[in-house]
């Protein structure tokens, strides 16, 4: 999957945006192209599945597409994934009290996570660009601060002395992958097919 897709395609606007926001490593994510489709453009359906395909299409409030997505996901799931990420975030802090509790060790380093909550803020400006950008950034503050959470944990995973793992992390923690998303939220996002729809001429 190539990451998220953003639309907005309101019922009296004359275009839709797309957002495009990627992982692109480690912890890093970002907005990587944004375009704007009048709704009169004669390639609009494949403009927009060219720009969907392989994505996670994510549809800003007040979105009616009359384009029929195969999965899409609305903008408020992220809330959850935040609360997830919440979640991971003590079990991590727990894992490593418990080791340096269990190994008497005082020297361990507490996980750096950033304690400001990611916030959909919208745009006063009515416009498809701006409610597709304003939605495409708390996707991208979300998902990275999943991103670096999940960083945190891996860098506690692999024993620095044998390069290999277990280490501070227990079992149940112990991929040395980072993963993309965690489990429930991971279950909801699905990507666009790849092969053309029937909604593209």
């Amino acid at each position: 999957m190539l990451g998220f897709a953003v639309v907005d395609r309101q019922p009296t606007a004359k275009a839709t945006a797309v957002w495009l926001t990627c992982h692109l490593d480690g912890s890093r994510v970002n907005h990587t192209n944004a375009v704007v489709i009048p709704h009169d453009d004669d390639r609009y359906e494949l403009t927009v599945w060219n720009l969907t395909a392989d994505r996670a299409v994510v549809l800003t409030d007040g979105t009616a597409a009359p384009i029929m997505f195969k999965h899409s996901l609305a903008v408020d799931v992220f809330d959850g994934l935040l609360d997830e990420t919440s979640v991971y975030q003590r079990r991590i802090i727990d894992a490593v009290a418990d080791f340096a509790k269990r190994t008497k060790n005082k020297n361990l380093v507490a996980p750096a996570f950033v304690t400001h909550r990611a916030e959909l803020k919208p745009d006063g400006r009515d416009e498809p660009a701006y409610r597709a950008l304003s939605a495409a950034n708390y996707v991208r503050d979300a998902w990275a601060a999943w991103l670096a959470t999940d960083e945190q944990r891996v860098r506690r995973t692999i024993n620095p002395r044998t390069g290999e793992p277990p280490w501070i992390m227990p079992e149940e923690l112990g991929s040395t992958a980072l993963a993309d998303f965690p489990p429930e939220f991971g279950q909801l996002v699905l990507p666009e097919p790849l092969v053309k729809p029937d909604w593209v001429a």
